[in-house]
């Protein structure tokens, strides 16, 4: 859980870093009203948020596995467990990024459309 919990904090801050350069990137290659610069870049502070919010139930089971499982009922590893069911579902939002990269590949060429897919 540290490893999962650690990493996932480590690569959302990485995503946001990304995230902007990719807006910063898009903007300057894009029509100055196009929307997909901020759509990308809310694609993926999107999914960094819900990164950070899903690692966080982590910390809650790390302390209570480190003091012996002491207060670990059968209801919470349930919750647990339907919550780390559910939480991959935080990529849905990096589709928002992927559709963005693909729209501004094809008739703008922002991108190299080996990066964005080729159709």
């Amino acid at each position: 859980m540290y490893a999962f919990h650690s990493i996932t904090v480590v690569g959302a801050i990485f995503m946001i870093i990304f995230g902007a350069g990719l807006y910063r990137r898009l903007r300057s290659k894009l029509p100055a009203d196009s929307m997909l610069p901020p759509v990308a870049f809310a694609g993926l502070l999107g999914t960094a948020v819900a990164s950070i919010l899903g690692s966080g139930l982590d910390t809650e089971f790390m302390r209570a596995l480190a003091s012996g499982g002491e207060g670990v009922t059968a209801t919470s590893v349930s919750m647990y467990n339907h919550w780390i069911g559910t939480i991959p579902w935080l990529w849905t939002l990096a589709g928002l990024t992927g559709l963005s990269l693909y729209l501004a590949a094809q008739p703008h060429a922002a991108v190299p459309r080996w990066r964005a897919g080729s159709v």
